[in-house]
């Protein structure tokens, strides 16, 4: 289940030292411990997820089949896409239970490659969806509309999508990741696990966190009644600012980390005390509160 054993002192893949060569912390740093902690993760995930997700797909399918059908030309995209990421979904749920079942039967880690490919395989399918869906966004807005609006209002579609590919990118990377620990124990080493973990958040923050600013500028009524037609969105909400702030403090703890965890060199490798571990923990609970709380906010919208 690991190298956990070993008490010799290991250079870590950022230069920073790992007091054991597994990490084995009886906490995150256990293999059982993590995979079955992140496993149900992505199972509730997945689960809340998948039901939005056919409602999506069954919307552009009679879409496409209805007599307006002829007017949206991607709309049959749309709906693939959307099939494409609740399938994900489905082979995320059942890899997970079999990752999770990798501690309970002895079958010489056969089943945890077996799931470990599952959620990978899961992960491409759910982020590709997602990616293709966003693709295919644009087009459904016809030239003329999209020169007549402004550019704030542009500027509001534009931040839209890159928030769904970084909304995308936070479980379908998870997912792949975890997967790659159940295949091939890639977490067993703190410093991977570290900063492939919060390597993820960052990006997801940089995609997310600014651009749910920028959805709360005021446009005009007209605007707004084409971001209703095509949007896809409410074109405001009080969800907006909890969002974005929760996402930039994710973003500003998980760098201050990273940085942390590569420069022990200059920074006396401080970033094992207890008082910075407290901070980071903080951080970390305090943006997702705010997120979380923005969420729930705009799912009311």
């Amino acid at each position: 289940m690991g190298s956990s054993g070993s008490k010799s002192k290991n250079q870590s893949l950022l230069g920073g030292k790992s007091k054991k060569k597994g990490g084995d912390d009886g906490l995150i740093g256990n293999r059982k411990v993590r995979t079955i902690i992140l496993s149900i993760i992505l199972i509730a995930f997945s689960a809340m997820a998948v039901s939005y997700l056919i409602d999506q797909a069954d919307f552009y399918n009679n879409w496409s089949s209805s007599i307006f059908g002829a007017a949206c030309d991607t709309c049959k995209d749309a709906a693939n896409a959307f099939t494409m990421a609740y399938v994900g979904c489905f082979v995320i749920i059942v890899s997970a239970i079999f990752a999770i079942l990798l501690f309970f039967i002895n079958c010489d880690d056969k089943l945890g490659r077996i799931a470990g490919v599952g959620l990978i395989i899961g992960g491409l399918l759910y982020l590709i969806g997602w990616v293709w869906y966003v693709n295919s966004y644009r087009s459904r807005i016809p030239d003329t509309v999209w020169d007549a609006l402004s550019t704030d209002t542009q500027d509001k579609i534009n931040s839209a999508l890159a928030a769904w590919t970084g909304e995308a990118v936070l479980p379908s990377v998870s997912a792949i990741l975890l997967g790659l620990d159940v295949f091939m124990h890639l977490f067993d080493d703190e410093a991977k696990r570290l900063f492939s973990n919060l390597g993820n958040l960052f990006v997801v923050a940089c995609l997310a966190g600014p651009v749910y600013y920028i959805q709360t500028d005021d446009i005009s009524v007209t605007d707004e009644a084409a971001l209703a037609v095509y949007g896809g969105f409410p074109p405001n909400s009080d969800g907006y600012p909890w969002i974005a702030t929760g996402y930039i403090i994710l973003g500003c703890f998980t760098l201050a980390y990273i940085i942390l965890y590569i420069c022990t060199c200059c920074t006396c490798d401080c970033k094992d005390t207890k008082c910075i571990r407290l901070l980071m923990a903080l951080g970390l609970i305090a943006g997702g509160v705010l997120a979380a709380i923005g969420y729930y906010i705009y799912a009311g919208d």
